[in-house]
């Protein structure tokens, strides 16, 4: 049954074992190993994937630029939009955060902010990477409810 579960189904359940009902197997090459998902898990988790889903098509649809996304700055670096109105400016950084992906397209987020480029310097370059983010399990909020996986999100370039 699980050989045709997809890679990101497999992640998103091991990012919350618990709310899909795995339980610890030991550890092969360093790694946790769970139990096999039954059907409910997987139904848990075909649930979740489609939330993400919809969602990344919302970062499809839009056109300006949001939190989530991605720029490659002057430098060729690769930045993500921690900020996405800080006046005139975005705010991004190349660090780690947490960010959690909104039902009306890009993210919000918790980290340090990093620093601010204009918005009028930067130019859509109609790509898209894979980012990571979080909803809460199922839409409902609550402490470790978090589950987590990839969408893709538009690329920008500093001009």
């Amino acid at each position: 049954m699980t050989e045709v579960l997809s890679q990101k189904a497999h992640d998103l359940m091991k990012s919350n074992p618990s709310l899909f009902g795995l339980k610890f197997d030991g550890y092969v090459d360093g790694k946790i190993q769970y139990s096999e998902p039954d059907e409910w898990a997987i139904k848990k988790a075909e649930i979740d994937l489609a939330i993400f889903a919809e969602r990344e098509q919302r970062n499809f649809e839009r056109e300006e630029i949001a939190c989530g996304d991605f720029i490659i700055d002057k430098r060729g670096d690769l930045l993500r939009v921690t900020i996405d109105h800080f006046g005139e400016s975005i705010q991004a950084y190349s660090g780690s955060g947490s960010y959690y992906l909104c039902s009306h397209g890009g993210c919000s987020y918790s980290g340090t902010c990093g620093h601010l480029i204009k918005m009028d310097a930067l130019k859509d370059t109609g790509e898209y990477k894979e980012g990571s983010c979080w909803i809460f399990h199922e839409n409902s909020s609550g402490a470790g409810r978090g589950v987590h996986s990839s969408v893709k999100f538009k690329v920008w370039k500093e001009v």
